[in-house]
């Protein structure tokens, strides 16, 4: 299982130069990726997740980055797909674009897209952008898009850029299975989780795709304390040797790959490279 690290984007922590130093550290440290949140109405200060994911490509030469996950809606499918694809191409193909349909209302109404019809709506998308990564001229008409033949550039460096869908319901997992490169999930009981991910592993192969091919990727809120916590412990919710255990169990349940969200634990970005270096000395649980 390989292990993600958040970027420092939100509060006390969004500032270029943490980002710049969480960035080379992580690579120091052997983490596998690097990535961005999308968070609208984020309180405070708050870095948008691609301009924080292209500084951390400018200064690394290893590690993948990805988005987990934009608001797919929110974004003009052409658009996003040039800026994906630029990424794509400006970090020598380490970039995984994740989308999802955010969590409230709100955000929508922020920036004045309809919240309404969102199944139908994330599906335009995802064809338009596999036409515009695709197709030498790019023709298609949506409900809100109108495309005339256009050669339309860069390409991705492969087929398209990496495509993780953050979605939970049936319809969404249908969607994983049918058209993604995987899941990313965050919050669900472990339990669900492997449930969840059994499902589209299902759909997938009645599609024909190989279910090997699909990775599940797991996003943690990390919160520490100094003591074990009792009880009806949150997963990562704990104490160092709690969250490890958390770490292995993820590991166990078939995840190719964890995410440490240290946003709610660091106030700072030199605490966060402490914790991520903690975190990291368990990486022997990472490593079948």
């Amino acid at each position: 299982m390989d292990l993600g690290l958040g970027l420092p984007q939100f509060g006390s922590l969004a500032d270029p130069a943490a980002v710049r130093a969480v960035s080379l550290e992580a690579e120091r440290l052997g983490y596998s990726s690097l990535w961005a949140l999308d968070r609208p109405l984020a309180s405070g200060a708050a870095l948008d997740p691609i301009v924080a994911l292209t500084m951390a490509a400018s200064v690394t030469e290893r590690i993948r980055i990805g988005t987990d996950a934009l608001i797919g809606p929110l974004y003009s499918p052409l658009l996003l797909a040039r800026t994906a694809a630029s990424l794509d191409r400006l970090s020598d193909g380490r970039y995984t674009l994740g989308l999802g349909l955010g969590a409230s209302s709100a955000d929508y109404a922020a920036v004045g897209v309809p919240s309404n019809n969102l199944q139908a709506r994330i599906e335009q998308m995802l064809e338009v952008m596999a036409r515009v990564w695709r197709d030498e001229i790019v023709e298609i008409e949506t409900t809100r898009e109108q495309i005339p033949p256009t050669a339309i550039a860069p390409k991705p460096r492969g087929r398209r850029v990496p495509l993780l869908l953050a979605e939970h319901t049936p319809a969404g997992l249908e969607r994983i299975a049918r058209r993604a490169d995987g899941w990313a999930t965050s919050g669900l009981p472990t339990a669900e989780m492997v449930a969840k991910w059994a499902e589209i592993r299902r759909i997938a192969a009645q599609y024909g795709r190989d279910p090997e091919s699909l990775r599940l990727v797991v996003r943690a809120d990390v919160k520490l304390s100094i003591t074990g916590l009792g009880g009806h412990r949150r997963e990562f919710v704990g104490s160092i040797a709690q969250v490890r255990d958390d770490i292995e169990r993820i590991r166990e349940a078939g995840a190719h790959e964890l995410i440490l969200d240290l946003h709610s634990t660091a106030s700072t970005a030199s605490g966060l490279l402490d914790l991520a270096g903690t975190l990291d000395r368990g990486r022997q649980l990472c490593a079948a």
